[in-house]
């Protein structure tokens, strides 16, 4: 098989999702022993901070009039009640991403360089893909449907506007 591209520097935007894992075993495809694969996550970080009423003011209101003298019956416990438990998941969380991303690199006998990116993914892959100079950028296509890619965008399609070099979406 005669190979017309040579990739220098590949960057494989990454999120764990199906589509991310086709984009990167696309990319791993497209890659020789030479090729430099970079697997970018972009870890975008919300905190909402969010306050009771006691935080702010201990007085407790109603109809912001202050409600004062409320007496509240005890609670009767019992020694038989059942013991609960409590199990957390977490959600894309990047070890596990990298793990997942690690093993289908594995199984192609390729390595990858890892990269953590803050921010917006879109803007923080374009920015990485600027600064390593890269060949082309490998992402998977959005699940965003309807509505929500009106107004919210994909960002596959925000890195394909905003990439300085060839960008391949991979369903």
């Amino acid at each position: 098989m005669i190979r017309l591209l040579n990739f220098q520097t590949i960057i494989v935007g990454y999120d764990d999702s199906e589509n991310s894992r086709h984009a990167l075993e696309k990319a791993l495809s497209f890659s020789t022993t030479d090729t430099k694969i970079i697997l970018a996550h972009a870890d975008e970080e919300v905190i909402e901070n969010s306050y009771s009423a006691t935080e702010k003011n201990p007085q407790l209101r109603s109809n912001n009039m202050i409600v004062e003298g409320m007496q509240i019956q005890p609670l009767h416990i019992s020694n038989h009640a059942e013991e609960k438990t409590t199990h957390s998941t977490i959600i894309n969380s990047v070890d596990q991403a990298i793990t997942h991303a690690k093993q289908i690199a594995d199984e192609a006998g390729k390595k990858l360089e890892i990269k953590i990116l803050g921010g917006k993914p879109a803007d923080a892959i374009c920015e990485l893909a600027e600064e390593l100079k890269a060949d082309i950028i490998f992402v998977g296509s959005s699940s965003k449907e309807g509505l929500k890619r009106i107004f919210l965008g994909s960002n596959s399609e925000k890195i394909t506007k905003e990439a300085p070099c060839s960008v391949m979406v991979v369903k």
